[in-house]
C-alpha cells in the first residue's frame, strides 16, 4: 500500500494551521496586533544536534537508489563534474528511489492513524499497519499509561522566545502526566540531545494554542498548558510496518537546560562579527561643524562638543553610548537629507546625545532601530560590530598557502528593465533590517572580491548571474543565518566554513547556482527531517 493510498484511508479533520511562508507558526503574541512568525521547535532543536548520521542516511538512500535505478547511474556517468545543478538532481531522484520520501510519507501516515485510534475508539488502521497502531495502544497500556482525552496534536506557544510547535500526545500514569512523542524512524540510536530540546520546549510550554479562523488572529484561543512532567518525557518507538513498539524515556530537565543553550547558539549565530577594517588616513573628513549646524536645527540630534573620534580616544573602547554618537555623526556628515531623515527618526522619549545623561540600554535600543533604517535609506557603510557583544578571540587562523584562483562566473545576458523593477519591488516588501542585511552581504562579496550587486550607479551590473544571486538574497534574508549558510553551501555543493563571508559566498555562485539556491530556500516551508533521539528504556509496569 502507498503513501497516497494510506493518507487517503485516514478520516480526519485536522484544521489547517496558519504558517508563514518559512512554515513558521503564525501566532498572536500578547500584546500584539497582527500574527507573526513563531519558530518550530523541531528548527530550535536542531541548534545543538549532530547531524551527522542524518547525512550519512541520505548517503545511504542514494547509493541505494543509485543501485535500483540504471537509468540515474547511466546519468552520473555523463553529466560533467561541474554541473552541480543537474547532479544535485539526479541524487534527489536517486534518493527518493532508494525510500527515503517514501519511508518520510509512511511514518506522518502511521502518525495520523495513532492518532485516529485515540480520537475514535472504533476506527480500524488499513492492513497491513492496523497492527502498528494496535502495538502502540498495547504497549502504553501494558506500562499503565492512558491517554489524556482531547491531548493529541495540540498546538503550544513559548512566547518568551517566540517558539511554537505540536506534540503529539499527553500520556497519565500514577497521576502523572508526561508529554509523548511518536517517532517511526528505524532507529533511535541518535540524536537524544535534540529530542529532549524539542519535548522539553513542549514540557515548559506557556500556553495551548489553538488558531481561529481568522487571518489577523483576533479568534485565536489560548488555554493553560497541562501540568506535566518537567522531568520525563516517553518516546514511543514504532516502525511503519514492523507490528513492534517500544516505549524510552527522555530526560528533559536536561532538554530544558539545552533549550537555553540552544537559543544563545541562535542567538550568537545572527550576530555580525565581521566587518572590513578601515584604512587610517592623514585626511579625515571634518563632521564636527556639520555635526554642529545640523544640531541646531535639531537639538536631540547634537553629539556635543565632547565628541571624539576612535583615533581621539587613543585605543580606549568605545562604549555602546559613544558608538551611537560615532554613528549619527556619520549620518549627518552624508548629506542634509540624511540628516533630516534622522531628525524625523529620532525616538520620542530619548534624550539628545549631548549632555550626561547616562543613557539606558533601552533607549540606544531604539535609537539603534532608527540608524539602521537610516543608513539603509542611504545605503551607509555597515557600522561596526555593537561593542556592547564581546567575542572571543579565535585562537588560531587557518590560511590556505596555495588558494586556488577563483574564475569569476559568467555574468550572462542583461536582465531587462521590468525584471529589474519587479526586483527592486521584491526587495522594497523587506523589513528595514533584512534589507540592511542583504546591503551588508553585497559588501561583503565586494570586499572579498566576488561582486554581485546589481545597483549601476554603484557600479554594479543588471546580469542574469547578479539577478539571480539577488533573487537568493531576498529569501536568504528572512531565514535564520544559519539555515541561510546551509542553502547556500548546498547549492554550491560544499560546506561553508566559519571564515567564509555569507557575502562571499553568494557572489561566487554561479546563475545556475543562484537559481539552485533559490529553489532550496523555498523548499525549506516543507519542514525538517526527524532528529534521531539518545534514548534509554522504560522498565515494564
Amino acid at each position: 500500500m502507498s503513501a497516497a493510498t494510506i493518507n487517503a484511508a485516514i478520516e480526519l479533520d485536522t484544521p489547517t494551521v496558519r504558517r508563514d511562508r518559512w512554515g513558521r507558526y503564525l501566532v498572536l503574541a500578547p500584546g500584539a496586533t497582527k500574527p507573526t512568525g513563531y519558530t518550530r521547535a523541531t528548527t530550535v532543536a536542531k541548534a545543538l544536534d549532530d547531524t551527522s548520521n542524518l547525512m550519512d542516511w541520505a548517503c545511504r538512500m542514494t547509493a541505494i537508489g543509485l543501485a535500483k535505478r540504471a537509468d540515474l547511474l547511466a546519468l552520473v556517468s555523463t553529466t560533467p563534474n561541474d554541473d552541480r545543478r543537474a547532479l544535485n538532481g539526479i541524487c534527489e531522484r536517486a534518493k527518493e528511489a532508494g525510500g527515503a520520501t517514501l519511508r518520510r510519507d509512511l511514518g506522518t501516515a502511521l502518525h495520523a492513524m495513532i492518532e485516529a485510534s485515540h480520537a475514535d475508539p472504533a476506527y480500524v488502521a488499513p492492513d497491513p499497519y492496523a497492527a502498528d497502531v494496535a502495538a502502540v495502544n498495547a504497549e502504553l497500556a501494558a506500562h499503565g499509561f492512558t491517554v489524556a482525552a482531547g491531548m493529541s496534536e495540540r498546538m503550544i506557544v513559548m512566547d518568551r522566545y517566540g517558539i511554537a510547535g505540536t506534540f503529539d500526545l499527553i500520556i497519565e500514569r500514577d497521576g502523572i502526566s508526561h508529554i509523548a512523542d511518536i517517532k517511526t524512524g528505524s532507529s533511535i540510536a541518535y540524536g537524544g540531545l535534540g529530542f529532549a530540546v524539542q519535548l522539553a520546549t513542549y514540557a515548559n510550554a506557556d500556553h495551548l494554542y489553538t488558531q481561529g479562523e481568522a487571518k489577523d488572529g483576533s479568534q485565536d484561543i489560548r488555554e493553560p498548558m497541562p501540568d506535566v512532567s518537567k522531568d520525563i518525557a516517553i518516546i514511543i518507538h514504532v516502525e511503519p510496518g514492523s507490528g513492534s513498539c517500544d516505549l524510552h524515556q527522555l530526560d528533559i530537565a536536561q532538554g530544558a537546560q539545552a533549550l537555553e543553550i540552544a537559543m544563545a547558539v541562535r542567538t550568537w549565530r545572527k550576530a555580525k562579527v565581521l566587518t572590513p577594517l578601515p584604512t587610517i588616513t592623514s585626511t579625515a573628513p571634518d563632521t564636527e561643524s556639520l555635526t554642529h549646524s545640523v544640531a541646531s536645527a535639531s537639538p536631540q540630534l547634537s553629539v556635543g562638543g565632547e565628541h571624539t573620534t576612535d583615533a581621539g580616544r587613543a585605543g580606549a573602547p568605545l562604549t555602546r553610548r559613544e558608538w551611537c554618537r560615532d554613528r549619527v555623526a556619520a549620518v549627518l556628515a552624508h548629506s542634509t537629507e540624511a540628516a533630516a531623515t534622522m531628525v524625523a527618526l529620532w525616538p520620542e522619549g530619548v534624550p539628545p546625545l549631548k549632555g550626561d545623561h547616562p543613557h539606558t540600554d533601552a533607549e540606544l535600543d531604539l535609537l539603534v532601530a532608527a540608524l539602521d533604517e537610516a543608513e539603509t535609506v542611504y545605503s551607509l557603510s555597515f557600522p561596526a560590530p555593537d561593542p556592547s557583544i564581546r567575542i572571543a578571540e579565535p585562537t588560531a587562523i587557518q590560511v590556505d598557502p596555495e588558494p586556488v584562483p577563483w574564475v569569476a562566473p559568467d555574468e550572462g545576458r542583461t536582465m531587462d528593465d521590468g525584471d529589474m523593477d519587479a526586483l527592486r519591488a521584491s526587495v522594497a516588501k523587506l523589513a528595514i533590517g533584512e534589507q540592511k542585511t542583504i546591503q551588508h552581504w553585497i559588501h561583503e562579496g565586494e570586499t572579498e572580491g566576488r561582486p554581485w550587486s546589481t545597483a549601476v550607479a554603484e557600479g554594479g551590473m543588471q546580469s542574469a548571474r547578479r539577478f539571480e544571486c539577488v533573487r537568493a538574497a531576498i529569501l536568504l534574508a528572512t531565514m535564520d543565518l544559519e539555515d541561510a549558510r546551509e542553502v547556500i553551501g548546498l547549492a554550491l555543493g560544499t560546506e561553508l566554513q566559519p571564515g567564509h563571508r555569507t557575502g562571499m559566498a553568494i557572489g561566487a555562485m554561479t546563475a545556475a547556482e543562484a537559481s539552485r539556491a533559490v529553489e532550496i530556500a523555498r523548499a525549506a516551508i516543507d519542514g525538517t527531517p526527524l532528529i534521531l533521539p539518545d534514548v534509554s528504556p522504560i522498565a515494564a509496569a
